[in-house]
């Protein structure tokens, strides 16, 4: 889903999620938590709660964070 800053929504991928779905790479329990999480989404969108109220607007990182590091080593992590 993406969701535009008037709140407008539409599905992005969907082909794709349903061709995960057949194909077994997106699991029942998955869809299923998925499916369980869109009603939240739409009441957030709906009555403009939390991250959609607007709060986020202004913010900005603390200057005093600097640029993440990967961990020496990192690319043994995944092979």
């Amino acid at each position: 889903m993406v969701i535009d800053s008037q709140l407008n929504w539409h599905w992005k991928d969907e082909d794709e999620y349903q061709a995960g779905i057949q194909e077994g790479g997106i699991q029942a329990d998955w869809v299923m938590g998925i499916e369980k999480a869109k009603a939240d989404v739409f009441d957030r969108i709906r009555n403009r709660t939390r991250p959609l109220d607007g709060s986020w607007l202004n913010w900005k990182p603390d200057p005093s964070w600097g640029p993440p590091h990967l961990p020496k080593g990192w690319e043994h992590i995944c092979a």
